[in-house]
């Protein structure tokens, strides 16, 4: 059995793709291995940073383009000021 019929199967049954247990709901691996997958991950993103943040550029410009909020893509209302939306602006002030 090829790797990725594995894996699908393991999917299918709500198995871990690592190691057979039983996987995290909505999720294709156990506690464990999701964790150490999002280590990896984030040394990953950490390593390619730059590569990350002109995606996310990207992104914000083409919804600022679109006419909807750059950070959530939710439709601006009439109610909303400026480029976000009201809960992302909220949020930002909120955060800051």
């Amino acid at each position: 059995m090829g790797d990725s019929t594995y894996k699908a199967e393991h999917r299918k049954g709500g198995l871990c793709v690592d190691c057979s247990r039983p996987a995290m709901k909505g999720f294709a691996r156990c506690a464990l291995h999701h964790n150490k997958q999002m280590v990896r991950l984030r040394k990953y993103r950490e390593t390619h940073r730059e590569y990350y943040a002109g995606i996310a550029r990207e992104v914000y410009n083409k919804r600022k383009e679109k006419g909807v909020c750059p950070r959530c893509g939710r439709e601006l209302t009439e109610d909303d000021e400026g480029i976000w939306c009201i809960s992302c602006a909220v949020n930002r002030k909120r955060n800051a």
